[in-house]
């Protein structure tokens, strides 16, 4: 047992009396030593084991008038119900029994430990949409108290069952949970609402998920990506800069755990490096491209998400004319593509009702790696057909909008 109880009331010579003529028991003389009878048995069961039997004597005596006024019992029955799994009746027991204990200094350290215990390990779970075809929530991490995780496993039979879909309250082991796209983190002392409905997220006003939206959107819709980030390339021996702005569409699947994007790209960089007979030059130019790419969404919390993205880009690239020098004659259109590495971290807002009806917005950080072949479409003369590449490495940071 979780916690110590104190040793039978009723001193040894009177349990022998009744095991030796049990009628004794029967032909208690007053309501009161009844009371205190059924205490007693049931303390006794509880030692034993017999933990059922021990319940049904303790329920037996909190339907007698003394039972109003005594928390002790309240807390044999919290300890009873947990005992068995029953986290609900023990929660609202040790409830009682707190809120008869406390006023009279009677809430001992041993009712506080089980208390204490109880509200911090359950929180409760307002739950739309159980049954059968129900998306569950699932650990993010795995329960390794084999209680807890009996009980969740208890508690999500009793969800599948037919006969649940309307809304029921549930309590269940606090922690974060994963419910399609979702991360819920369930806290104590903080009741959460969940939509189980398959069909979340269908809609505007589909899907309730804790306080707010701050789980992140539903898997298989769409956020717009605003991104803006600036990189240092390698450039024929050359180093330069480049800046560019990006715009695009992310979408979800499998359960929100893989992402598809599609963006195009707008930047200044320098395109090619030009050597006449007097200096070495590497004017600025212009790039607009596109690219897809695809990762997974990784949630170690609830708030941040991690996805590393492999994308590849294609674009046109351009030298600004007033760049080049007056006598140039090289290639002014070049075709370049390649890969992208990208990490991206986007950090979730937090949880609070005034977010739940508006669009959830994500602060996004990244780091990217990139290579590109640049190839000349335009030719001047037969020794600018040469292609050459482009490396180089830099930060991106933005928005992500919707879900």
């Amino acid at each position: 047992m979780l916690w110590a109880l104190r040793r039978p009331v009723l001193p040894l010579s009177v349990l022998l009396l009744i095991l030796i003529d049990p009628s004794l028991a029967a032909s208690a003389p007053s309501e009161g030593s009844s009371y205190q009878h059924h205490i007693a048995q049931g303390r006794y069961l509880l030692e034993q084991g017999l933990t059922g039997q021990a319940i049904a004597e303790f329920e037996a005596a909190a339907l007698m008038p003394d039972a109003s006024s005594d928390g002790q019992l309240h807390f044999l029955l919290a300890h009873s119900y947990y005992e068995q799994d029953r986290v609900e009746d023990a929660i609202y027991a040790i409830r009682k029994s707190r809120s008869i204990a406390s006023p009279m200094g009677d809430f001992s350290d041993e009712m506080k430990g089980l208390f204490s215990f109880l509200e911090a390990t359950f929180t409760l779970v307002h739950l739309v949409g159980a049954g059968p075809d129900a998306r569950l929530p699932e650990p993010v991490t795995p329960l390794l108290d084999p209680k807890l995780k009996r009980i969740l496993e208890q508690a999500l039979t009793f969800l599948r069952a037919p006969g649940h879909e309307g809304p029921i309250d549930v309590f269940l082991p606090v922690g974060a949970y994963r419910l399609g796209g979702h991360i819920v983190e369930l806290q104590p002392q903080r009741k959460k609402r969940l939509d189980l409905r398959a069909t979340t997220g269908a809609s505007a006003r589909a899907g309730v998920y804790g306080e707010g939206r701050s789980a992140g959107p539903p898997y298989g819709l769409g956020s717009l990506m605003l991104q803006m980030g600036f990189a240092g390339l390698y450039l024929q021996g050359e180093g330069g800069v480049w800046g560019r702005f990006l715009v695009g569409w992310m979408c979800r699947f499998v359960n929100g755990r893989l992402a598809l994007r599609f963006a195009g790209d707008f930047g200044a960089r320098p395109i090619e490096r030009l050597q006449g007979e007097q200096n070495v030059k590497t004017p600025l130019g212009i790039t607009a491209g596109a690219q897809l790419g695809i990762g997974p969404v990784l949630r170690p919390s609830a708030k941040v998400s991690i996805t590393p993205w492999v994308s590849w880009n294609a674009s046109y690239a351009h030298p600004i004319s007033i760049a080049l020098p007056l006598s140039y004659r090289g290639p002014r259109h070049y075709f370049v593509h390649g890969p992208d590495l990208e990490v991206v971290v986007g950090f979730l807002p937090h949880a609070t009702a005034r977010v739940r009806q508006t669009v959830p917005v994500e602060p996004v950080v990244g780091l990217r790696v990139f290579l590109r072949d640049h190839r000349p479409l335009a030719l001047g003369e037969q020794d600018d057909a040469r292609p050459h590449l482009t490396a180089g490495a830099g930060v991106e940071f933005g928005l992500r909008v919707g879900g």
